[in-house]
């Protein structure tokens, strides 16, 4: 029945029990099963009630005169299994969000205002677990973005929320904008950290090793967070603090980076291009080709060559093919030539016989 409208005057089943003079009969069944008990009882509010019984059984959230849309305790499973079914059902959730998205823009907008003032006043663990209406997700997200705007920096607890909504509903509605939120705070923390250790290496060879260790993690969550940004359609609750902060962060660190190495390469005061302890480019084909293809005439070697792949791209697609393939991926690194253009980074790989 509800499938079909919530507006009996638009409902072809209901204009059918209506017409066999069954409503009474209707009613009496979803009161028995669903703990539905309204004086004038509709098809919107029974949807109404559905959905606040579910916001009641999943959070702890002062309701006000919207108590008096939740269901009697004793059907609370049915009235959640009902309601869940619905929702993750691939078929017909589209049709729970539609009457979520009307019931919450109705009357301009109040009971969505209503949610809103309501959950912007507790905390955000007592509303963590509901799945719906979608105005949880976005409070959830408007609270990490103020907060990392103010500076807070409890981490560990904006991706556990993020974390706990990956099993809601309506988590792929906002799947964009969580995974440019997870890595605006790893880059965020990482280049904290960063900032806080001050760079410290000795050699080129250390700054080398830490980078392939851990500062490529800074590269990797500014291609992430650019990403998902570019992906999602609400960029403007990312674009005026979060992106900024990113943005900020990413140039300080990097650059920081960069001025260290500088700094190296001058204080060693070396003529020729090298970093110690680090296989250069042009030694490729000897270290890795060569002890292959000279066991005998069957093992073969094959070489791809990608222009400007960065060693971060390296890293997550060495954890892709580790997924999903049988055989075991493993990734080295060597010290690039100088200068640094395509056609002599290829020309390095070659035996140089």
């Amino acid at each position: 029945v509800l499938m079909d409208s919530l507006r009996e005057e638009e409902n072809t089943i209901w204009e059918q029990i209506e017409k066999f003079d069954l409503t009474e009969r209707f009613w009496e069944i979803v009161r028995k099963q669903f703990g539905y008990y309204q004086e004038s009882p509709t098809l919107k509010k029974f949807f109404l009630s559905l959905l606040i019984t579910h916001i009641d059984r999943h959070a702890t959230l002062p309701l006000g005169h919207l108590e008096q849309f939740v269901n009697t305790k004793r059907q609370g499973n049915e009235c959640e299994l009902f309601i869940s079914g619905w929702m993750h059902h691939a078929r017909n959730s589209a049709r729970f969000d539609s009457y979520c998205t009307d019931l919450l823009m109705e009357q301009d907008k109040k009971l969505e205002k209503e949610l809103t003032s309501i959950v912007n006043n507790v905390r955000i663990e007592d509303y963590l677990n509901a799945e719906a209406p979608d105005i949880f997700d976005k409070s959830i997200i408007r609270k990490i973005v103020s907060t990392l705007a103010d500076g807070g920096q409890d981490y560990d607890k904006y991706l556990s929320w993020i974390e706990a909504r990956k099993t809601k509903h309506y988590y792929h509605a906002f799947e964009d904008i969580y995974e440019a939120l997870v890595s605006a705070i790893e880059l965020i923390r990482l280049a904290e950290q960063c900032e806080e250790e001050n760079i410290l290496a000795s050699s080129l060879h250390e700054l080398f090793r830490k980078y392939t260790d851990r500062y490529y993690f800074l590269d990797y969550q500014y291609r992430k967070f650019y990403s998902f940004y570019d992906k999602t359609t609400d960029k403007e609750i990312l674009k005026t603090h979060i992106r900024e902060i990113v943005e900020r962060q990413y140039l300080h660190i990097t650059r920081k980076i960069q001025m260290k190495w500088s700094e190296l390469i001058a204080a060693e005061g070396m003529t020729t291009w090298r970093v110690e302890l680090t296989e250069a480019q042009d030694k490729f084909y000897v270290t890795y080709v060569n002890p292959i293809v000279s066991r005998n005439d069957r093992d073969k070697v094959a070489v791809i060559i990608s222009d400007a792949m960065r060693y971060e791209i390296a890293v997550e697609l060495k954890e892709n093919l580790n997924k999903n393939t049988n055989g075991t991926i493993e990734l080295t690194s060597m010290a690039g030539c100088l200068p640094s253009y395509t056609k002599l980074g290829m020309a390095a790989l070659l035996p140089h016989n």
